[in-house]
């Protein structure tokens, strides 16, 4: 019996050992994909984004199986959103921005004081807009923030506080398509409160390690 268990920890531990050496293939071809964009000033976007791809991601998706190739795609779509700021900019212009998110190229002075911070703490539900302008709700309560989007799927993320008006988020698993792509398990997300107004409060989101900022609003 403790045979049969030690051979299905080992089978456990074997397979997400590959499966994270497969997302740092498929994150090495991400950050090959971002550096050709950004080094190719002449082009215009479409183009850009064209080119980076031809040269990198489908000689890439040809070394898996057909019925792989799409998941691939798709993990690699949300991924490069995630970690090349150049590509969300383009993608903003094709797809214009429905919901309230700005990206930022510095931190905004804040205006929220400390009372304003104990008060979304005392808070338990609030709800932000995606880009798409749909309303996805929030919930942050015992160390976790769960997202419940439109279509009834969900992401579970660790939350602790950082200082009084600081937070991180930490991504542990979701079944909605983008988030499960966009991030990996241990991908963390730094919030700030920067002001309050009369039914939400004014965000600021880093995603940590991608040097990546935006601002949007939490709806209380």
């Amino acid at each position: 019996m403790h045979k049969i268990v030690s051979i299905t920890i080992a089978l456990f531990l074997f397979s997400n050992l590959l499966t994270a050496q497969d997302q740092n293939k498929r994150d090495s071809i991400v950050n090959l994909i971002c550096k050709t964009i950004v080094e190719n000033r002449t082009d215009d976007d479409t183009t850009r984004v064209n080119i980076a791809f031809e040269k990198y991601l489908y000689n890439f998706l040809a070394t898996y199986n057909e019925t792989e190739r799409e998941e691939v795609f798709t993990n690699i779509y949300y991924r490069l959103q995630r970690n090349c700021l150049e590509f969300k900019k383009i993608l903003q212009k094709l797809i214009p921005n429905q919901g309230d998110w700005e990206i930022l190229t510095e931190k905004p002075t804040s205006k929220v004081t400390a009372q304003d911070c104990r008060e979304f703490k005392q808070k338990r539900y609030y709800y932000y807009l995606e880009a798409n302008g749909s309303k996805t709700r929030v919930e942050i309560h015992e160390g976790f923030w769960t997202d419940t989007f439109t279509d009834s799927t969900y992401s579970k993320l660790k939350f602790k506080w950082i200082n009084d008006c600081e937070f991180e988020i930490e991504f542990i698993e979701s079944n909605n398509e983008s988030r499960k792509n966009m991030s990996k398990k241990g991908d963390t997300y730094r919030y700030s409160i920067i002001d309050r107004k009369e039914n939400y409060y004014d965000m600021v989101l880093e995603v940590v390690g991608a040097g990546q900022l935006s601002r949007f609003k939490m709806y209380y």
